[in-house]
């Protein structure tokens, strides 16, 4: 018969998700936590552990080969768990760039801030149905964000969640030509002798 392997998550698109991992077929049923192509809920402010919790995700089952989201058609893992992740970094990016105090409201959210955070997500991301029947999904997934990312401390976010030093994310399209691996040249470097040295 079907052997399902399970793993709970916690505050991430909802406050507690379920994955199920068919090993035999190398397919993970991920619920909430993975959505192929859609504009997801962030309604409970945990961007950040959804952002974690797609790390531990690969880490947790690291042979899937292919996902069945919550929301959107099956695909292959490594383009949706990418897709995701830069989805909901795009959002925080363009959120705490709202927030900075430069911008035209100072710290808070305004309504010039709002419809240009939804003008560039829909830019980015044309045509990306609704996870949830809320018209206002977008605008609320900003004020859910905005709270979250005033509550953080910097000095303890997770890697996962900090901020870039540049924009990095890609289109959704463009991520099935980045290589799954970036080959460096070895670093070659000759020390000096002890004896060589001087205080």
């Amino acid at each position: 018969g079907l052997r399902l392997e399970t793993a709970e998550f916690s505050e991430g698109e909802s406050d507690t998700a379920t994955v199920y991992y068919d090993r035999a077929s190398q397919a993970l049923y991920a619920g909430d936590l993975v959505g192929n192509r859609v504009t997801p809920a962030l309604l409970e402010g945990h961007s950040c552990g959804w952002l974690v919790n797609l790390d531990r995700l690969r880490e947790r089952f690291p042979s899937v080969r292919t996902v069945y989201p919550g929301h959107g058609a099956p695909a292959a893992a490594a383009g949706m768990f990418e897709e995701q992740r830069v989805y909901l970094r795009d959002f925080r990016r363009l959120v705490r760039e709202a927030m900075a105090p430069t911008s035209a409201d100072g710290t808070a959210v305004g309504e010039a801030d709002r419809a240009s955070i939804v003008a560039a997500l829909e830019r980015k991301y044309p045509r990306y149905p609704r996870v949830a029947s809320l018209p206002t999904i977008v605008e609320e997934n900003i004020k859910a964000v905005s709270a979250e990312l005033s509550a953080e401390n910097p000095a303890t976010l997770p890697v996962a969640c900090a901020p870039l030093p540049i924009a990095l994310a890609l289109p959704p399209d463009a991520l099935e030509a980045v290589p799954s691996a970036v080959e460096l040249p070895p670093l070659a470097f000759e020390l000096a002798p002890s004896a060589a040295l001087k205080a």
